[in-house]
């Protein structure tokens, strides 16, 4: 039998309670379902569902084996797909060439790139912003394309010339001229590739004509062959890489050689280009953990905003604090940022709870350094202390942190100081970037914090779930969370950015399974704000850990005998 087949009816039918909606999402009739659910029972010797009028009841035995089902359903539809992309491009080099170069060209660059009898070489032909828009997704892995073009999200090497005539009709005026020259062609239609598929190279070789008194009238042809047809049929002249007598019809002239040649390079997609840490641990008894310099002290950026939460709910703890009571904050008053109370006009009146899960879920710097001052950096550092988290230390908070980058970068303003840091000609050395002056941890202990907020034993139960609640509505979906985009899976996490760090701490929740707390922290070699490939990095290495530790959670399995 189909084993993993069976076991997804299983699945859905205990997701959904009932025969009829589990059909509807596994997209088939009820009765084949019922049938392979009895097929199942029948196989591992045991009755996993009882039929009721109100619906699907699992039994002990079903509730008991439902977890490790799931584990087993999900792992198979990783495998298949990971299975697919291994296939793809296992022994596979995927390239691309613009449609502008010649084909002794792109035959000699396939048979360059295959240096194993067991690679296969798949080649494909296109216009440049195509072939560039392949690289940066990874359709391609390498490809070579006209310059100029943009290239952001992407590698290139040095830019090669490859020479290239005027070609104009057999009979033209110009081909019979002792000397040439490009006002000759203002009767003929200039036949080139449309502008779309390069823009900046199509307006470079406008600029070449005009400079040299021809003012063209183009006309958009598919490719290089075209050109040459349409310059045989005699009303077109064109710019073509096809060596001279290659084509009847055709005459060759050597006009500005230097000007026309064709300019390519190769463009290829960059690794994520970062430094990483990362540990990872399952929250439970056993504490399998998972380390990839998990003990080396690294920066905290935003991600300190945790710490501070889970103090701040301490002292709401301790009584010390009434979460409810409300306090009045003037924006223009705040530490600059893009979300919450400082992108705000006008005075706002929050609950001190509001304040903590604005600075949790929107990564508000207001409200952090708000809640900072209302409850102090020592109650940080006793719950540090308490937990016996000792390589964690925060200094002070965002607005500190502010203060010295505006310093340190000899800059009048927040704005210009992070202007300056994105700067990728200037090596930035400032205090932010460096654990010894900075608000710093270790991943190790990130996630040892996380597992003690998860087993209860940080706060109290009200708290525990409030702090659980809060995380898991972060809002920001580009780094761990993209790598879980699975129905059920919860991810309750903090991320944190600032200049060249970029990291996230979270906590993975797949159903009934245990918990795995996991934390990514990245310093990249680029100054650029966004850079997706990093954060892209980011979510893959949380996914590879937290597969590898996933595991059921048998004490939370819900039995039912009815």
């Amino acid at each position: 039998m189909d084993l993993i087949r069976h076991l997804r009816f299983f699945v859905t039918v205990a997701e959904e309670g009932h025969f009829g909606r589990a059909a509807a999402a596994l997209d088939m009739t009820q009765p084949p379902l019922s049938q392979g659910l009895r097929r199942l029972e029948q196989h591992i010797g045991t009755t996993l569902v009882h039929r009721t009028q109100r619906g699907a009841v699992l039994t002990t035995a079903g509730a008991t084996l439902l977890p490790r089902a799931r584990l087993l359903v999900d792992d198979s539809e990783r495998f298949l797909a990971e299975a697919e992309r291994v296939s793809r491009t296992r022994g596979v080099v995927r390239w691309g060439a613009t449609a502008a170069l010649p084909d002794r060209i792109i035959t000699t660059c396939a048979a360059v790139l295959r240096t194993d009898p067991d690679v296969t070489i798949a080649t494909e032909v296109a216009a440049t912003t195509d072939l560039i828009t392949a690289v940066r997704s990874g359709m391609c892995d390498l490809a070579v394309v006209e310059h100029p073009a943009l290239l952001d999200g992407i590698e290139a090497g040095p830019v090669t010339k490859v020479p290239r005539w005027v070609v104009v009709p057999a009979g033209h005026r110009s081909a019979r001229a002792e000397r040439p020259r490009f006002p000759m062609l203002c009767d003929l239609s200039f036949a080139t590739a449309p502008r779309a598929g390069k823009p900046a190279g199509f307006d470079a070789t406008q600029d070449i004509l005009r400079e040299r008194g021809l003012d063209v009238d183009p006309t958009t042809v598919p490719d290089d062959r075209t050109i040459l047809a349409a310059v045989a049929a005699g009303r077109h002249f064109g710019i073509s890489t096809a060596p001279p007598g290659s084509a009847p019809g055709v005459a060759w002239l050597t006009l500005a050689p230097d000007a026309i040649a064709l300019r390519v390079r190769i463009v290829w997609r960059p690794d994520a280009g970062c430094s990483g840490w990362l540990h990872a641990r399952r929250c439970s008894t056993d504490d399998v953990t998972l380390s990839v310099h998990g003990d080396e002290r690294v920066v905290l950026a935003s991600v300190y905003k945790l710490p501070l939460f889970l103090a701040f709910c301490a002292e709401v703890d301790a009584g010390r604090i009434d979460p409810a009571s409300e306090l009045r904050i003037d924006p223009s008053e705040c530490t600059p940022g893009s979300t919450g109370i400082a992108s705000m006009r006008d005075p706002v009146t929050m609950s001190r709870r509001d304040l903590a899960a604005s600075m949790m879920t929107v990564s508000d710097n207001a409200a952090a350094d708000v809640l900072l001052g209302e409850i102090g950096p020592v109650a940080v550092h006793d719950m540090l202390a308490r937990l016996g988290l000792e390589r964690t230390n925060i200094v002070g908070g965002t607005a500190d942190m502010y203060r010295r980058l505006v310093e340190e970068t000899d800059s009048r303003t927040t704005v210009e100081a992070f202007k300056a840091l994105t700067d990728s000609d200037a090596a930035w050395s400032v205090s932010a970037y460096d654990p010894a002056f900075t608000s710093a941890t270790t991943a190790e202990e990130m996630t040892r914090l996380l597992a003690a907020v998860w087993a209860g034993d940080a706060l109290s139960a009200e708290q525990t779930t409030f702090v659980k609640n809060v995380m898991r509505n972060q809002i920001w979906p580009h780094r761990i969370a993209a790598a879980f985009p699975y129905r059920g899976v919860s991810i309750a996490g903090k991320t944190g950015t600032i200049g060249i760090i970029r990291n996230e701490v979270a906590v993975v929740e797949f159903p009934g399974e245990h918990p795995v707390a996991v934390a990514v922290f990245t310093r990249a070699a680029r100054a650029e704000p966004a850079l997706p490939v990093v954060d892209a990095a980011i979510g893959e290495a949380a996914r590879i850990a937290v597969t590898e530790l996933r595991a059921p959670n048998m004490s939370s399995v819900e039995f039912s005998s009815a």
